[in-house]
Protein backbone atom coordinates (compact mmCIF):
# COMPACT_ATOMS: atom_id res chain seq x y z
CA UNK A 1 0.00 0.00 0.00
CA UNK A 2 2.73 2.38 0.94
CA UNK A 3 6.98 2.08 0.06
CA UNK A 4 9.02 4.66 1.55
CA UNK A 5 12.50 3.68 -0.07
CA UNK A 6 15.81 5.67 1.35
CA UNK A 7 13.73 8.82 2.24
CA UNK A 8 15.78 11.94 3.33
CA UNK A 9 14.05 14.79 4.38
CA UNK A 10 16.45 17.97 5.21
CA UNK A 11 14.88 21.79 5.96
CA UNK A 12 17.16 24.80 4.73
CA UNK A 13 16.78 28.67 4.58
CA UNK A 14 17.71 30.38 1.82
CA UNK A 15 18.68 27.75 -0.75
CA UNK A 16 21.31 26.57 2.52
CA UNK A 17 21.13 22.67 3.39
CA UNK A 18 19.57 22.25 6.85
CA UNK A 19 19.97 19.55 9.95
CA UNK A 20 18.80 16.23 8.39
CA UNK A 21 15.28 15.09 9.74
CA UNK A 22 14.91 11.89 8.41
CA UNK A 23 18.14 9.78 7.15
CA UNK A 24 18.00 6.55 4.44
CA UNK A 25 14.18 5.78 6.07
CA UNK A 26 13.02 2.67 4.23
CA UNK A 27 9.90 0.89 5.10
CA UNK A 28 6.55 -0.90 3.71
CA UNK A 29 3.09 -0.93 4.84
CA UNK A 30 0.89 -3.59 3.86
CA UNK A 31 -2.94 -3.30 3.22
CA UNK A 32 -4.98 -3.45 6.22
CA UNK A 33 -2.29 -2.69 8.60
CA UNK A 34 -2.54 -0.52 11.90
CA UNK A 35 1.02 0.70 12.26
CA UNK A 36 1.97 2.74 15.17
CA UNK A 37 5.27 5.01 14.78
CA UNK A 38 6.29 5.92 18.19
CA UNK A 39 9.27 7.91 19.17
CA UNK A 40 10.52 10.85 20.90
CA UNK A 41 9.66 14.71 20.18
CA UNK A 42 11.95 15.36 17.50
CA UNK A 43 13.08 12.25 15.54
CA UNK A 44 10.82 12.51 12.50
CA UNK A 45 7.62 10.98 13.36
CA UNK A 46 5.21 13.87 12.00
CA UNK A 47 7.42 14.62 9.36
CA UNK A 48 7.31 11.10 7.82
CA UNK A 49 3.30 11.14 8.40
CA UNK A 50 3.53 14.87 6.31
CA UNK A 51 5.44 12.54 3.43
CA UNK A 52 3.10 10.02 3.06
CA UNK A 53 0.33 12.72 2.85
CA UNK A 54 1.87 14.69 0.54
CA UNK A 55 2.03 17.83 2.70
CA UNK A 56 6.32 18.25 2.01
CA UNK A 57 8.73 16.23 -0.30
CA UNK A 58 11.07 14.69 0.35
CA UNK A 59 14.73 15.74 -0.10
CA UNK A 60 15.60 12.59 -2.08
CA UNK A 61 14.89 9.11 -2.05
CA UNK A 62 11.71 7.26 -3.30
CA UNK A 63 7.62 7.47 -1.34
CA UNK A 64 4.96 5.50 -3.35
CA UNK A 65 1.22 4.95 -2.78
CA UNK A 66 -0.33 1.80 -4.51
CA UNK A 67 3.03 1.99 -7.14
CA UNK A 68 2.14 5.45 -7.82
CA UNK A 69 4.55 8.26 -6.79
CA UNK A 70 3.15 10.58 -3.96
CA UNK A 71 3.36 14.25 -5.68
CA UNK A 72 0.85 15.74 -3.32
CA UNK A 73 -2.06 15.32 -0.60
CA UNK A 74 -4.80 13.10 -2.28
CA UNK A 75 -8.83 12.14 -0.55
CA UNK A 76 -7.19 8.18 -0.85
CA UNK A 77 -5.00 9.28 1.90
CA UNK A 78 -6.89 10.85 5.12
CA UNK A 79 -5.59 13.07 8.07
CA UNK A 80 -6.34 13.78 11.40
CA UNK A 81 -4.39 16.00 13.30
CA UNK A 82 -4.10 16.15 16.87
CA UNK A 83 -6.35 19.09 16.98
CA UNK A 84 -9.27 18.86 15.15
CA UNK A 85 -9.16 21.69 12.72
CA UNK A 86 -13.02 22.23 12.07
CA UNK A 87 -14.48 24.97 10.38
CA UNK A 88 -16.07 27.36 12.97
CA UNK A 89 -18.72 28.82 11.14
CA UNK A 90 -20.15 25.44 9.40
CA UNK A 91 -22.45 23.11 11.56
CA UNK A 92 -20.82 19.81 12.12
CA UNK A 93 -22.71 18.28 9.45
CA UNK A 94 -21.63 20.52 7.00
CA UNK A 95 -17.61 20.46 8.38
CA UNK A 96 -18.27 16.50 7.94
CA UNK A 97 -19.84 17.62 4.18
CA UNK A 98 -17.10 19.82 3.44
CA UNK A 99 -14.88 17.01 1.69
CA UNK A 100 -17.39 15.72 -0.31
CA UNK A 101 -18.93 19.00 -1.54
CA UNK A 102 -15.00 20.03 -2.89
CA UNK A 103 -15.07 16.43 -4.22
CA UNK A 104 -18.41 17.57 -6.21
CA UNK A 105 -21.05 15.98 -4.40
CA UNK A 106 -24.83 16.77 -5.02
CA UNK A 107 -25.49 18.66 -2.00
CA UNK A 108 -27.97 15.75 -0.86
CA UNK A 109 -25.68 13.06 -1.58
CA UNK A 110 -22.99 14.87 1.37
CA UNK A 111 -26.04 15.90 3.46
CA UNK A 112 -26.94 12.21 3.75
CA UNK A 113 -23.09 11.04 3.79
CA UNK A 114 -22.13 13.31 6.37
CA UNK A 115 -25.11 12.13 9.13
CA UNK A 116 -24.39 8.56 8.31
CA UNK A 117 -20.91 8.89 9.12
CA UNK A 118 -21.72 11.49 12.15
CA UNK A 119 -23.44 8.19 12.97
CA UNK A 120 -20.82 5.71 13.12
CA UNK A 121 -18.95 7.75 15.69
CA UNK A 122 -21.88 8.82 18.28
CA UNK A 123 -22.11 12.33 16.61
CA UNK A 124 -25.54 12.12 15.19
CA UNK A 125 -27.39 13.69 17.45
CA UNK A 126 -25.19 16.77 17.30
CA UNK A 127 -25.41 17.57 13.09
CA UNK A 128 -26.46 20.95 14.18
CA UNK A 129 -23.95 21.85 16.42
CA UNK A 130 -21.02 24.53 15.10
CA UNK A 131 -17.61 23.33 16.95
CA UNK A 132 -17.51 25.50 20.32
CA UNK A 133 -19.81 23.84 21.61
CA UNK A 134 -18.27 20.61 21.49
CA UNK A 135 -15.42 18.93 24.05
CA UNK A 136 -12.46 18.17 22.64
CA UNK A 137 -12.98 14.19 22.30
CA UNK A 138 -16.29 15.41 20.31
CA UNK A 139 -14.55 17.67 17.83
CA UNK A 140 -12.14 14.31 17.76
CA UNK A 141 -15.13 12.30 16.44
CA UNK A 142 -16.39 14.99 14.12
CA UNK A 143 -13.14 14.45 12.58
CA UNK A 144 -12.74 11.19 12.53
CA UNK A 145 -15.86 11.20 10.55
CA UNK A 146 -14.93 14.35 7.93
CA UNK A 147 -12.06 11.40 7.29
CA UNK A 148 -13.56 8.78 6.87
CA UNK A 149 -16.77 10.29 4.82
CA UNK A 150 -14.12 10.54 2.07
CA UNK A 151 -13.96 6.54 2.32
CA UNK A 152 -9.75 6.80 2.26
CA UNK A 153 -7.42 3.93 1.92
CA UNK A 154 -5.47 5.08 4.08
CA UNK A 155 -5.76 7.13 7.55
CA UNK A 156 -2.69 9.14 8.71
CA UNK A 157 -3.34 9.97 12.48
CA UNK A 158 -0.96 12.01 13.82
CA UNK A 159 -1.33 11.84 17.83
CA UNK A 160 -4.84 12.05 17.37
CA UNK A 161 -6.59 11.49 21.42
CA UNK A 162 -2.63 13.14 23.02
CA UNK A 163 -4.86 16.39 24.26
CA UNK A 164 -7.88 13.89 25.69
CA UNK A 165 -8.39 13.13 29.28
CA UNK A 166 -7.54 9.72 29.50
CA UNK A 167 -10.77 7.87 30.04
CA UNK A 168 -11.90 10.00 26.56
CA UNK A 169 -8.74 9.32 25.51
CA UNK A 170 -9.11 5.11 25.86
CA UNK A 171 -13.29 5.17 24.68
CA UNK A 172 -11.87 6.42 20.94
CA UNK A 173 -9.14 4.36 20.93
CA UNK A 174 -11.84 1.16 21.37
CA UNK A 175 -13.60 3.25 18.86
CA UNK A 176 -10.89 3.85 16.82
CA UNK A 177 -10.41 -0.30 16.31
CA UNK A 178 -14.05 -0.67 15.75
CA UNK A 179 -14.26 1.43 13.13
CA UNK A 180 -10.66 -0.19 11.76
CA UNK A 181 -12.53 -3.68 11.95
CA UNK A 182 -15.01 -2.59 9.76
CA UNK A 183 -13.96 -0.27 6.86
CA UNK A 184 -10.05 -2.21 7.22
CA UNK A 185 -8.24 0.99 6.28
CA UNK A 186 -4.49 0.79 6.53
CA UNK A 187 -3.74 3.22 9.54
CA UNK A 188 -0.35 4.79 10.27
CA UNK A 189 -0.61 6.11 13.43
CA UNK A 190 1.68 8.34 15.62
CA UNK A 191 1.97 8.55 19.05
CA UNK A 192 4.75 9.22 21.98
CA UNK A 193 2.55 7.03 24.31
CA UNK A 194 4.10 2.87 24.78
CA UNK A 195 0.34 1.94 26.31
CA UNK A 196 -1.46 3.38 23.17
CA UNK A 197 0.82 1.97 20.52
CA UNK A 198 1.06 -1.95 22.45
CA UNK A 199 -2.84 -1.41 22.66
CA UNK A 200 -3.56 -0.07 18.83
CA UNK A 201 -0.75 -1.33 16.64
CA UNK A 202 -0.49 -4.59 14.49
CA UNK A 203 3.04 -3.32 14.47
CA UNK A 204 4.97 -0.46 16.37
CA UNK A 205 7.56 1.12 14.45
CA UNK A 206 10.26 3.07 16.55
CA UNK A 207 11.72 6.26 15.66
CA UNK A 208 15.09 7.24 16.81
CA UNK A 209 17.22 10.74 15.66
CA UNK A 210 18.86 10.74 12.42
CA UNK A 211 20.72 9.35 10.54
CA UNK A 212 19.39 6.18 11.32
CA UNK A 213 15.70 7.15 12.59
CA UNK A 214 13.88 3.50 12.32
CA UNK A 215 15.53 1.91 15.37
CA UNK A 216 13.11 -0.91 15.87
CA UNK A 217 10.05 -2.83 13.75
CA UNK A 218 8.22 -4.70 16.66
CA UNK A 219 5.17 -6.99 15.34
CA UNK A 220 2.54 -6.84 18.16
CA UNK A 221 0.81 -10.15 17.98
CA UNK A 222 -1.26 -9.91 21.21
CA UNK A 223 -5.04 -11.43 19.56
CA UNK A 224 -7.52 -8.61 19.75
CA UNK A 225 -9.78 -7.65 21.28
CA UNK A 226 -7.05 -6.84 23.70
CA UNK A 227 -7.03 -6.05 27.67
CA UNK A 228 -5.08 -2.80 28.26
CA UNK A 229 -3.84 -3.99 31.69
CA UNK A 230 -3.14 -7.66 31.00
CA UNK A 231 0.47 -9.18 31.67
CA UNK A 232 1.02 -10.29 28.25
CA UNK A 233 0.12 -6.59 27.89
CA UNK A 234 2.64 -5.03 30.27
CA UNK A 235 5.21 -7.51 28.51
CA UNK A 236 4.92 -5.71 25.46
CA UNK A 237 4.91 -2.06 27.30
CA UNK A 238 8.28 -3.34 29.04
CA UNK A 239 9.36 -4.30 25.40
CA UNK A 240 8.78 -1.14 23.76
CA UNK A 241 9.80 1.25 26.46
CA UNK A 242 13.58 -0.73 26.32
CA UNK A 243 13.23 0.19 22.95
CA UNK A 244 13.03 3.25 24.01
CA UNK A 245 15.68 4.29 26.54
CA UNK A 246 18.05 2.93 24.51
CA UNK A 247 17.95 5.87 22.14
CA UNK A 248 20.04 9.31 22.19
CA UNK A 249 18.24 11.98 23.27
CA UNK A 250 16.14 14.00 20.52
CA UNK A 251 14.41 16.79 22.89
CA UNK A 252 14.58 16.27 26.45
CA UNK A 253 15.28 13.22 28.84
CA UNK A 254 16.87 10.13 27.41
CA UNK A 255 14.80 7.81 28.91
CA UNK A 256 11.12 7.51 28.90
CA UNK A 257 9.05 6.78 31.38
CA UNK A 258 5.46 7.90 30.40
Amino acid sequence: MISCCGLHKTYGTNGASGPSILADVSLSLSRGEFACILGPSGCGKTTLLNLIAGFTHPTSGSLRFRDQEITGPGPERGVVFQEATLFPWLTVQKNVAFGLHQMGQPGKTCAEEALHHLALVGMADHARAYPHTLSGGMKQRVAIARVLALKPDVLLMDEPFSALDANTRERLQDELLKLWGRFGQTVVYVTHSVEEAAFLADRVIVMGPSPCNIRADKPISLPRPRTRYSPEMEAVVRDLRRELNALPCCIGPTRVDA
